[in-house]
């Protein structure tokens, strides 16, 4: 089944808003779609999701598991985590050989392995490393790539997947991994990325130069300014983490209250349509445009040398 297809399923067809979330997680498509032969494919999370819709329609009558199993976080990828461990633990096709693992000798930590699974269906076993990011997109005046910038600035999209890609998903191949694995008898055939969530463009009010992604994306951020400006006049919700993942319905969510001025943090907010999720926007300080600028133009400059 093609994954566009159950879109809407696992945004409005579940009641509990936190198997909505694992429902997302599993079967919202990965955060890039490049050719690289660690990151997971569209059809084996259209296929795990496909498998597992009875199991998460059952959960959506009684979650007692999954809530019993979730702990209160406030870090979204801790969270994102918590509901991929419950995936692999409460899926017979799954056995979990080792989870939330750390690398380490006497004097270094090398770092941890999120989840090494065994497929029971095909008796492979898979050291996955999954991750869930916002990014903010800057477009570049010079043909340059955009750059992708979280809430804070020093996260950025291009260090964060190549970090996974060079250091995180070649972890087992570090000895001092070795010798772990051996101690749990663990022979790792696959090295699989799971890297899902959202990326953000440019409002057209901020009048940037290229769109970054396709118009029909209704992904985007603005500054308080030109958010005041432009958007105002839409009835906006607020989403506190961790409820940035599937979509939420309006009795989930608190009226975003324009009057509020200051905020030193992005704030992410949701407007709907026809009782739909219609458009998320990432609302920013004004100075944090001003610092993104500057960021942009020293990468520029990098790149000319």
């Amino acid at each position: 089944m093609p994954i566009e297809s159950i879109l809407d399923t696992y945004n409005y067809n579940f009641n509990h808003p936190i198997v909505r979330d694992l429902a997302w997680s599993i079967a919202s498509p990965p955060m890039v779609n490049v050719n690289n032969h660690a990151l997971i494919s569209t059809d084996w999370l259209a296929q795990q999701y496909t498998d597992y819709l009875p199991r998460l329609f059952a959960l959506d009558v009684e979650p007692a598991p999954l809530l019993n199993f979730i702990r209160p976080a406030t870090r979204l990828g801790l969270y994102f985590e918590q509901l991929w461990h419950f995936f692999f633990i409460d899926n017979p096709n799954f056995d979990v050989l080792l989870a939330n693992t750390q690398v380490r000798d006497d004097h270094f930590t090398y770092g941890e392995f999120d989840f090494i699974v065994k497929d029971n269906t095909t008796n492979q076993v898979t050291h996955f490393e999954v991750a869930v990011k916002f990014y903010l997109g800057y477009p570049s005046t010079n043909n340059e790539p955009p750059l992708w910038y979280g809430a804070n600035m020093k996260d950025r999209f291009d260090i964060k997947f190549n970090h996974m890609l060079e250091h995180q998903i070649k972890l087992g191949q570090q000895e001092a991994a070795q010798g772990l694995l051996r101690e749990h008898n663990i022979n790792i055939d696959n090295e699989k990325i799971i890297l899902k969530g959202r990326l953000y463009q440019a409002h057209p009010a901020l009048k940037l130069t290229n769109q970054l992604l396709p118009n029909s994306c209704n992904w985007r951020w603005i500054t308080h300014h030109h958010f005041n400006k432009e958007c105002i006049h839409h009835r906006w919700y607020q989403i506190m983490k961790p409820n940035y993942l599937a979509t939420r319905t309006k009795s989930e969510l608190d009226i975003y209250q324009h009057q509020k001025t200051g905020e030193k943090k992005p704030l992410q907010l949701l407007r709907y349509h026809n009782q739909k999720e219609a458009e998320r926007l990432i609302l920013v300080p004004d100075e944090w445009l001003a610092k993104i600028k500057l960021d942009r133009s020293k990468q520029e400059k990098v790149s000319q040398v």
